[in-house]
């Protein structure tokens, strides 16, 4: 899984082709991306980022869905603009 002493993204990609993943201690993982390029470490931190907005967007998604965590606060807003209580923004 290393050329020299550094992870290349082809063979990480490779292995994940396969399905040939190791699990990684949280400490490993800091050292593999210390151990990163600036280019590298840019793409990790893209992919994270893309990840982190994925998750959030599927909470609330679920958490504003029929029978999720907020289904009341919706209902009520609902009715609020229902009833004439809403006045939009400018």
């Amino acid at each position: 899984m290393q050329t020299g002493d550094r992870l290349t993204s082809s063979v990480i990609e490779d292995e994940a082709l396969r399905g040939e993943y190791s699990i990684m201690s949280l400490a490993e993982i800091k050292k593999a991306v210390d151990k990163l390029s600036p280019e590298e470490l840019t793409k990790l931190a893209a992919h994270i980022a893309r990840r982190d907005k994925l998750a959030w967007d599927d909470e609330l998604e679920e958490d504003f869905s029929p029978r999720g965590k907020h289904e009341k606060t919706l209902k009520k807003i609902d009715a609020e603009i229902d009833a004439g209580n809403f006045t939009p923004f400018p």
